[in-house]
């Protein structure tokens, strides 16, 4: 009997110990990853120049005032550090190609997202960061500054 007490107790701690490798949490990173590039991803809504100093309404139309074109563009972010711009079914301009590729990458600790665009025409592509504010499974909400309007801007985007 003694002889399978310690046999019994090194299988029940290798049994413990294997048994447990397949419920580590997942960290933080690998979570919002996971979240920022499972979706497509549509703008839904934009607020610019909401500081006081802005004229009201001057650049915030809004996703109703912008063209149809515009609204059913898609942003796909790729776990490899880059992200897919798509025109969507309506190409607001003939001369852009349908899809452009772009770089992106958190900043941080994962509360910031960095992206690198160029607007059609421009070659050169111009750094934005934005506070994440929100990211879930269906919503993903930043908040940055509009180098073109000298003013901040908010972006919410909702998973197709």
């Amino acid at each position: 009997m003694p002889l399978f007490r310690p046999v019994r107790i090194a299988l029940f701690l290798a049994t413990g110990a294997f048994g447990t490798v397949g419920c580590e949490r997942p960290s933080a990173a690998s979570t919002q990853l996971a979240l920022l590039t499972a979706p497509k991803w549509r703008l839904s809504d934009y607020v610019f120049c909401t500081e006081a100093r802005a004229v009201p309404g001057a650049y915030n139309p809004g996703m109703a005032g912008q063209e149809p074109c515009f609204r059913d563009d898609i942003t796909v972010f790729g776990v490899d550090g880059t992200y897919v711009e798509d025109e969507g079914p309506l190409k607001c301009r003939p001369d852009v190609p349908q899809a452009r590729r772009f770089k992106w990458r958190f900043l941080s600790e994962g509360r910031e997202l960095a992206q690198w665009y160029a607007p059609p025409g421009v070659r050169q592509e111009i750094e934005y960061r934005y506070k994440i504010l929100t990211l879930a499974p269906t919503t993903l909400v930043l908040e940055g500054w509009a180098p073109a309007y000298s003013c901040k801007v908010i972006l919410t985007y909702t998973a197709v």
